[in-house]
């Protein structure tokens, strides 16, 4: 359960005063649940989601995910930016298997993680998420600016999805999004190898 309370973040501005961007928000997140924030430009949305990620930190109040509070970013959380904020020094391949990094796995390991196998060739998640689209044997040496945008898109999708574990039933409510069905057969296949 994500549990966010009186969450407040107020930014100082050049004149000495105050912009309260969140204002006492408080809101209980059950897990298996689906919460989309609507609002006018402005309105403290972003400031929200960089709380709970981790990335900005509160005047006042507190969020806990799963009763442990949330002081800055974690494993346990995923974040899909609009724009990709892949690394372009790093591989299509590394950059899918970055959020393994940070949690501490070990880089043969992620790589291997990252790749899921189709029959007799290896293809990555990301062309499993994209399905046809980046039906393409050379992302392995590839780097970000070897893509186009979409393939960028669904590789900063594929960064949590391969991090993070996923409630496999929860994804059957999804299942009408393109790529939810890719993303549930790449963690069952992964939780049959691991099991």
């Amino acid at each position: 359960m994500l549990q966010v309370s009186d969450a407040t973040v107020a930014y100082p501005t050049s004149d000495g005063k105050f912009v309260q961007a969140l204002d006492r928000v408080s809101l209980d997140m059950p897990p298996d649940s689906i919460v989309v924030a609507v609002g006018a430009s402005g309105c403290g949305k972003s400031t929200l989601l960089n709380a709970i990620a981790g990335f900005l930190p509160l005047t006042h109040g507190s969020i806990k995910l799963d009763g442990s509070a949330i002081s800055g970013p974690g494993g346990d959380r995923g974040v899909v930016f609009q724009k990709d904020t892949l690394l372009p020094w790093l591989s299509v391949l590394d950059n899918v298997a970055l959020g393994l990094k940070y949690r501490g796995v070990a880089r043969r390991e992620r790589r291997e993680r990252a790749r899921v196998h189709d029959g007799a060739e290896g293809r990555l998640i990301v062309g499993r998420i994209a399905g046809a689209l980046l039906d393409r044997r050379d992302l392995d040496g590839a780097v970000p600016l070897d893509l186009e945008v979409q393939e960028r898109s669904l590789t900063g999708f594929a960064q949590p999805v391969l991090a993070i574990p996923l409630d496999l039933d929860f994804l059957d409510h999804l299942s009408h999004i393109p790529g939810v069905r890719e993303v549930r057969s790449i963690h069952g296949e992964r939780a049959c190898a691991d099991g």
